[in-house]
């Protein structure tokens, strides 16, 4: 563990990533009740107001990638709180070790939480001055948590990329084990959910962390974030529609880091409805420039791959 300052923020995720949600109050529920929480495997309970992953706007999306154009560097933000062991809660439960699958989706930083001793924040780092650092943050709230669907893997790579803008230096997911509703992992099963392809990913993307100028994005979920390697071999670029009415993406490429008579391939992997991070085509090319034309909805993750011939 590094020994420097830290400035916490607010648990509050929707303070740094509100652009990616609708600028909408959700209405008052009537009663006392408790909020519901959505059983394991089941969508969110629909209420009046815009629903996870409601679509806005139509038609096909421009981007454009200039891979000439450095803007930044892609950080991790793949903490998460809790973890790696899911303890037993009920009598029939048994202790899960998750270790094996958070390195599987890139997890470098598990935050101990809420645990008001020598390894809290609190107590580690007193200096409240230098990097700014979101303690938690998730998919819903209350009976609105839906980072089991594929509008939730969504939002994490559209929160992700809110956050690089933001200048978040590091993000703490809540929470790595199967916690009921807000874990990766489901209960029972200890299968990651679909909100951690996202996770994983932004760790083939980190693979690039030389950030270069990316444009279509809005600030209403649609996320496009790009990079090159230091090496000029390899370009990422992660496309994520939380919840736009677009149907498909127009992506125009520049200034790939290679020679004009250069071949490279091109993988392209989805995450929705059908698709968990799964290539779904791969074909090759030459040149420095690159056009992909093809039909995208909202609540998906589309990552692009591209390494150029020996």
């Amino acid at each position: 563990m590094r020994h420097a300052s830290r400035m916490l923020v607010s648990a509050a995720v929707i303070v740094l990533i509100a652009s990616a949600l609708p600028a909408q109050p959700l209405p008052r529920q009537p009663g006392l009740r408790p909020p519901r929480r959505p059983r394991p495997g089941m969508p969110p309970p629909m209420r009046e107001g815009r629903p996870p992953g409601t679509p806005y706007g139509s038609g096909t999306k421009t981007l454009e990638v200039d891979c000439g154009k450095t803007v930044g560097t892609i950080r991790s933000l793949l903490g998460v709180n809790r973890g790696p062991l899911s303890w037993a809660r009920k009598t029939d439960e048994v202790a899960a070790d998750h270790t094996e699958s958070l390195r599987s989706i890139g997890v470098d930083f598990i935050r101990t939480h809420d645990f008001y001793g020598p390894t809290d924040w609190h107590a580690i780092f007193p200096d409240f001055k230098a990097e700014n650092i979101c303690d938690e943050w998730n998919a819903g709230i209350k009976h609105l948590i839906f980072s089991h669907t594929p509008a939730g893997a969504a939002f994490y790579a559209s929160a992700l990329a809110a956050m690089l803008d933001g200048g978040v230096d590091h993000a703490f997911q809540y929470c790595a084990d199967a916690h009921p509703g807000l874990g990766l992992h489901e209960r029972g099963t200890g299968r990651l959910k679909i909100c951690a392809d996202a996770l994983a990913a932004w760790k083939r993307l980190l693979e690039t962390p030389v950030r270069v100028a990316a444009t279509g994005g809005d600030a209403r979920g649609y996320a496009v974030v790009a990079g090159v390697d230091s090496a000029g071999r390899r370009v990422r670029i992660l496309v994520s529609d939380f919840q736009s009415g677009h149907d498909a993406f127009a992506l125009r490429v520049g200034n790939l880091p290679w020679d004009e008579d250069t071949p490279f391939t091109v993988k392209r992997s989805l995450i929705d409805a059908r698709h968990r991070l799964q290539t779904v085509e791969e074909t090759t090319a030459r040149g420095r420039s690159l056009t992909i034309d093809k039909p995208f909805a909202s609540a998906s993750v589309c990552l692009i791959e591209m390494e150029r011939g020996m």
